[in-house]
């Protein structure tokens, strides 16, 4: 996979100022969390497809295409039915 390139190698993300490596493995998780230290760019990214929060598809949307469908006379809504 890296076609004779150099690999990158450990972590790189930039950690909160004063807060060690070795710090931050001393602490226990609740500790991690009260103190808000958790590296940033461990956190998981949105979807750029989602930005409802990781849903592919949120209620209402569901709910008014089923509506339209319901007032709908044409068959392209037929698929759909078992929504």
């Amino acid at each position: 996979m890296s076609r004779g390139k150099p690999i990158q190698q450990g972590v790189r993300v930039k950690l909160p100022q004063g807060v060690t490596w070795s710090q931050i493995a001393s602490m226990t998780p609740d500790e991690i969390k009260r103190r808000n230290v958790f590296p940033e760019g461990f956190m998981p990214l949105p979807h750029p497809n989602h930005p409802e929060g990781g849903m592919v598809f949120k209620n209402s949307g569901i709910a008014l295409r089923l509506r339209a469908c319901e007032e709908s006379t044409s068959s392209d809504c037929s698929d759909h039915s078992a929504l």
